[in-house]
């Protein structure tokens, strides 16, 4: 099927294999794209099966490497982007009055595709070219590796504004969600001169300088090595005082010897309790920090570390390839599958599963730069629960019985984490809550939990001195 076409200054739409709800608006959106469309009429969102091959567009103008491009026809405009190999066609609609992006954009869409589209709207607003031209520059980086544009984009952080919608939005429902541990919370997640950096030492490239120059800067282990839950082998520094220790900068073919990361991460790959031999399934791998953790716990007889998306699957490969010689490789496994899709393909074939599932990311959230793509985002978070449902149901598919999954986010949200879990459990009859108690007790040195939680669960608050979290994490095990 070509989804895409130009002939004779025609475009040409074929819906013909595209699931049930496209189909019933491809008419519509056939007649929207010829510009009969009623100004009060919503925006339509089509997705469609693409191959890059196959899509040619009259004219296009690039606005973010090679997508988005912008089709003018009449009065309304057309966008095209490439998402995890479907053209998205997005029907922003007439142009005058001033452009109103979609409230509906097609689910999963890539955080980063939207600045893009906000560009657009600035271009056709009237403004500066030059000045809409360097801010796509400034969001993409292109020159850049893919690990060191999203490291730059977190580094600067301590930059950023607090966005104040997002703000209003998380007091509103975390007030109601967590009570007064919120004020405590919220104080941290505003505060990035309060957050803290842990320091997991990298045992396959280890430096007994950089273990020492922590010590001498006050960190300490974040777990006794004569603590019964955990590996000796599993070396993470961290300091009660604010603050992150220098980053080693990528070099191809050299091993780092430390990873910088929230420590609360940690805790979903200790929940695994993954033994020596064992098939490990990491269904949403990106950044890596996880994979590697995993191969710091135990030598698994594989570790299949999966990414959907290109950027950051690439930043995957780049963190692997940072952290584990290539003697190890042999067991470990990249992909760029559909999580969703995973059960099917590799049915009952793993010993453990983690699921850091995507989710609306409170710390990165709060400093969106832009007011509109943060309202978009706010817009869109209901949908997010869809989609890590969908996860977890293709990684339950692809856990063997007797296996466990563990489920993590690293929002505060009810709503993506103990609903989530609640309605796998009822709708799922081969999987049980499993106990982490054992855990909890000794987390609970480090980390500050919180209470009335189900004993499955785990959920890490950030507090001054332990600014750690948010993290939620689940245990779930197949019978």
């Amino acid at each position: 099927m070509t989804p895409c076409s130009a002939d004779g200054g025609k475009m040409r739409l074929d819906y013909s294999s595209h699931n049930s709800t496209a189909s019933r608006s491809s008419s519509l959106a056939d007649s929207r794209i010829h510009g009969r469309r009623s100004r009060k009429e919503l925006p339509v969102v089509c997705q469609l099966p693409f191959e890059p091959a196959q899509c040619r567009i009259l004219s296009p103008k690039k606005f973010y490497t090679s997508f988005p491009t912008a089709y003018l026809r009449g009065a309304h405009l057309w966008l095209f982007l490439s998402h995890r190999r479907h053209l998205l066609l997005l029907n922003v609609g007439p142009i005058d009055p001033p452009l109103r992006l979609p409230m509906a954009c097609p689910r999963g869409l890539s955080k980063r595709a939207l600045p893009c589209l906000l560009q657009v709207g600035r271009l056709l607003r009237g403004e500066p070219r030059e000045a809409a031209a360097s801010c796509c520059r400034r969001r993409t980086h292109s020159s850049s590796s893919p690990q060191k544009q999203l490291e730059t984009k977190s580094e600067t952080v301590h930059q950023k504004q607090i966005c104040q919608i997002v703000l209003d939005h998380f007091e509103k429902q975390y007030s109601k969600e967590l009570g007064e541990a919120w004020n405590s919370v919220r104080k941290v997640l505003t505060a990035p001169q309060c957050w803290q950096y842990g320091v997991l030492l990298n045992k396959f490239s280890f430096s007994s300088k950089v273990e020492n120059d922590l010590r001498l800067k006050g960190y300490h282990l974040l777990f006794p090595e004569t603590s019964s839950c955990f590996h000796q082998s599993f070396k993470c520094y961290i300091s009660s005082t604010p603050g992150r220790f220098p980053a080693q900068r990528y070099r191809a073919g050299k091993l780092k010897e430390y990873y910088l990361l929230n420590v609360a991460s940690l805790l979903a790959v200790l929940a695994l309790e993954i033994k020596n031999g064992e098939k490990v399934l990491d269904l949403c791998a990106a950044p890596g920090g996880k994979s590697i953790a995993t191969l710091h716990c135990a030598w698994p007889g594989l570790l299949h570390s999966n990414e959907y998306d290109h950027l950051r699957a690439q930043w995957l490969r780049e963190t692997l390839e940072s952290f584990i010689p290539e003697s190890l490789m042999h067991i470990v496994t990249l992909s760029q599958l559909d999580g969703r899709e995973m059960g099917d393909l590799k049915p009952e074939t793993f010993d453990k599963v983690l699921v850091d599932a995507p989710c609306s990311n409170d710390r990165s959230w709060l400093f969106s730069s832009d007011i509109q793509q943060a309202t978009l985002q706010l817009a869109q978070r209901k949908a997010l629960s869809a989609v890590q449902l969908q996860l977890l149901r293709s990684a339950i598919k692809a856990l063997r019985p007797g296996g466990s999954l563990v489920y993590s986010t690293c929002t505060l949200s009810k709503g993506e984490n103990s609903d989530v879990i609640t309605e796998i459990l009822n709708s799922c009859s081969d999987v049980l809550p499993e106990d982490m108690g054992a855990l909890a007790n000794v987390a609970s040195q480090e980390f500050v939990l919180a209470s009335g939680v189900q004993q499955h669960e785990l959920l890490v608050l950030p507090e001054k001195g332990r600014a750690w979290g948010p993290m939620y994490i689940s245990k779930l095990k197949k019978i």
